[in-house]
């Protein structure tokens, strides 16, 4: 075993991934992330989904390169183990009403914007 160390020298070191930052203190949520969550319709407080978030990477020690993205991730992760978690069918669980969504559940007669407004209802 010695020899082979003589031979080819000690294993290299793992390289650190340039760009990659331990989690921060804390990120101040702006005005554009506030939108945004609130656009994507999740339940709860952004800072409280940051702060679970951060805690997480903390504990598990992984870095990251864009904290913002990845705290964006998490949070659509979250809602969709929150759906499991409820029982909600695999197939309710991310429906987005894009225009072939709409037009393929239009009942007979109904007009665009009137089946929009109905599925936006009972979503």
């Amino acid at each position: 075993m010695g020899q082979i160390i003589e031979m080819f020298g000690p294993p290299p070191k793992p390289q650190k991934r340039k760009g990659l930052t331990d989690p921060p203190d804390s990120v101040e949520i702006t005005a554009e992330m506030r939108q945004w969550f609130k656009d994507q319709k999740l339940a709860g407080k952004p800072e409280d989904e940051m702060e679970a978030m951060l805690d997480f990477y903390r504990m598990t020690g992984r870095r990251m390169k864009d904290w913002i993205a990845c705290w964006r991730n998490w949070c659509r992760k979250s809602r969709r183990m929150e759906n499991q978690r409820f029982g909600v069918p695999k197939q309710e669980q991310d429906v987005r009403l894009t225009r072939s969504y709409i037009e393929a559940h239009a009942r007979p007669g109904e007009s665009y914007e009137e089946a929009e407004r109905r599925l936006r209802r009972e979503k």
